[in-house]
């Protein structure tokens, strides 16, 4: 009985892991049919990133010794290239505001650099063996991603949305992605931290279900066929002028600082 649970529970995770990979594939297939690789080059990479990590890891099976390594090592490349492709989402919106994009790119570029120094001194201070080390340090990473997210979505909010861009722009769809998948993936880590392993399985099944909501998102904005008005020729007024003004003029201050 016990061994028949535990093989229905393995298969249901495989088939909501191969419906994650169709979707993510039929993502994939719709940004480079619709050419919008050219847009967003991180995001289209960081979808083919994310494939060829999935068979590989179904190629090497969870039941064997290196799918430990392999499974941790590419969770770092992805998360480390995740935060890139925030940069990207950011300087996608603020494009036409030049000083708050240079400053949100320097901003990204150093807390990226702090984020792997301070991983890689918790995975010294880590105890236990190499693999402990290796998973505290990710779980560093892991988390400030989702932080990072989530601030993203609250910058988009205010300083964009409220500025003219649209809710069927592709840059408001990613960040919203983006940040529903972190919100539950940092509340699934709090609860696995506090709980212990008795809370491993609500982990998975959380992580795994917000994974398919995430990929559910990205193609409700991206299945469609792209108009012929994008981020750059966006020109529509702003909702809230005197919000538009005040931004204006910090960008303006931002550029001309940075200008020195």
């Amino acid at each position: 009985m016990v061994l028949a649970l535990i093989a229905m529970h393995w298969t249901l995770q495989g088939m909501v892991w191969l419906v994650g990979f169709l979707l993510e594939l039929i993502l994939a297939i719709a940004i480079f049919r619709f050419r919008l690789h050219k847009e967003f080059p991180l995001f289209s990479c960081y979808l083919v990133l994310e494939l060829v990590r999935s068979i590989m890891l179904a190629a090497i099976g969870p039941h064997h010794p290196p799918y430990f390594y392999a499974y941790w090592i590419t969770e770092c490349f992805v998360s480390i290239f995740g935060f890139f492709v925030v940069e990207e989402v950011f300087r996608k919106a603020f494009e036409r505001r030049l000083g708050l994009q240079k400053l949100g790119t320097v901003l990204f570029r150093y807390s990226l650099l702090a984020l792997v120094v301070a991983s890689v001194a918790v995975a010294a201070m880590a105890p236990g063996g190499d693999a402990d080390k290796l998973v505290a340090a990710i779980l560093v990473l892991k988390r400030a991603q989702s932080f990072v997210r989530m601030g993203l979505v609250f910058c988009l909010f205010i300083f964009v949305f409220l500025l003219g861009l649209p809710w069927g722009n592709h840059v408001i769809g990613i960040a919203i992605g983006f940040t529903v998948y972190g919100a539950v993936e940092l509340a699934a880590t709090a609860a696995r931290s506090y709980y212990g392993s008795v809370a491993n399985g609500t982990v998975v099944w959380s992580i795994m279900s917000v994974d398919l909501c995430q990929k559910l998102i990205w193609i409700a904005y991206f299945i469609r066929k792209p108009g012929p008005r994008s981020v750059e020729s966006v020109h529509e007024k702003d909702h809230f002028p005197v919000v538009a003004a005040e931004v204006s003029k910090m960008n303006q201050a931002v550029e001309s600082f940075l200008g020195r």
